[in-house]
């Protein structure tokens, strides 16, 4: 990247970057063009490549829709998860929404950042709750042990964090491996 925001060839030629934008514009349209409209659907490889193409180019409503069409996280690339999450990276306000034009939906969607945020925030919330299940004997064994000194309240008035930092200096784990096990018991009803 050359400029916050602006990939590195739209820094060098914007002839180039005009006829860039061209090339996605007709990569998208063919991915998203509809069953039994004569074109074949395009291989997976080659959506991965193009999901890839546009996180770089900052098209990221167009990086949603291929996601849908992917079948989300699932079935992602290592390296399109790391394209996106650059794209992601760029934080909050800085991410465009893109220039490309997409086919309307039928139904009301989010904000093409707000639903990049909640993919690539799920993904942090499922690493950290499968680090968290590894202890989660020991937490509520903890938990328990506290509510029988006489402890009722382990999240009350946002302690959440308060919480988490407990646990992970009484278990003896990592941050997000804490952060994690603040969450498990709660969603388990253990506390």
């Amino acid at each position: 990247m050359s400029e916050v925001g602006k990939p590195a060839y739209a820094a060098r030629d914007p002839a180039a970057s005009s006829s860039h934008r061209a090339g996605l514009q007709t990569r998208v349209d063919a991915a998203l063009s509809r069953p039994g409209s004569g074109t074949p659907p395009m291989p997976a490889t080659q959506l991965q490549q193009l999901a890839r193409d546009l996180a770089t180019s900052g098209e990221t409503a167009a990086v949603i829709r291929l996601w849908d069409l992917l079948g989300g996280s699932k079935n992602a690339e290592p390296s399109t998860w790391a394209a996106v999450e650059e794209l992601h990276a760029r934080g909050k306000g800085r991410i465009p929404t893109g220039t490309l034009t997409l086919p309307p939906l039928a139904k009301r969607t989010l904000a093409p950042a707000r639903r990049l945020h909640k993919i690539c925030k799920g993904r942090v919330v499922s690493a950290r709750s499968g680090l968290a299940l590894v202890h989660l004997d020991r937490a509520a064994a903890w938990v328990a042990t506290q509510r029988t000194l006489g402890r009722s309240s382990f999240e009350a008035g946002g302690a959440r964090s308060k919480f988490w930092k407990e646990l992970q200096t009484v278990l003896g784990v990592d941050k997000e491996t804490a952060r994690g096990l603040a969450t498990k018991p709660k969603r388990k009803k253990l506390i």
